[in-house]
């Protein structure tokens, strides 16, 4: 499942449309990120946009030969991931990837989550990448590879580790029950995820390559 709902309002004011259809080097970053994931050969691939601009944005990924096959789901609302990856719930019937638009290189990574993933029984692995600059991000609390919370933004001095989410998650399927009972927000994955960390199920992996941070 790739993310690429929201309101881009860091883009302001070229936010008319997701900042993934941005281009470079001739190509939109969506088109990019989905060439990375179809390497992988997926079962189905599931594409969350914008309620906002739907239409108009399903229009131009139709109009681009990559996007062939692809599921396009409308995101509820413009609140937060959660809500983005409850959208496509119906069409969830076995463990899936969740990541951000801008991810062009998890065909080099989804390898060692997929098997941390079963070695370890998780009900979530989240990708984390080590950070200069902690109140910027996620940052998670760490206790070898197993993560017990996500600090969102944690005030300097405070943050629990130095290392933060990149955007690649990979979740059971019995994650989604789990979330649907937490009230939707911006926050509710991160809610939900402190959740299950405390029974210990969510893992991690540690990702040492530069990720895109849009």
């Amino acid at each position: 499942m790739i993310l690429a709902g929201g309101e881009s309002s860091r883009f302001f004011p070229f936010n008319d449309i997701h900042k993934s259809f941005f281009r470079l080097a001739g190509k939109t970053i969506l088109e990019r990120t989905l060439e990375s994931v179809k390497k992988l050969n997926p079962s189905e691939i599931i594409l969350v946009l914008g309620s906002k601009n739907f239409e108009r944005e399903k229009e131009i990924c139709e109009s681009i030969p990559a996007f062939e096959g692809v599921r396009y789901v409308s995101e509820k609302r413009p609140l937060g991931q959660a809500d983005a990856i409850l959208s496509a719930g119906e069409y969830i019937t076995k463990d899936f990837f969740v990541i951000n638009a801008s991810q062009f290189n998890f065909h080099n990574l989804a390898k060692e989550f997929i098997e941390k993933h079963k070695e370890s029984e998780n009900i979530a692995t989240l990708g984390i990448t080590r950070t200069n600059t902690p109140s910027k991000y996620g940052i998670v609390d760490l206790e070898n590879d197993r993560i017990r919370g996500i600090v969102e933004k944690p005030k300097s001095g405070s943050e629990p580790s130095d290392m933060r989410l990149v955007g690649i998650y990979l979740f059971s399927k019995d994650f989604l029950p789990e979330l649907s009972k937490t009230p939707i927000s911006d926050c509710s994955l991160e809610e939900t995820l402190n959740k299950v960390a405390k029974e210990g199920n969510v893992g991690s992996v540690s990702i040492t390559t530069n990720t895109p941070s849009l």
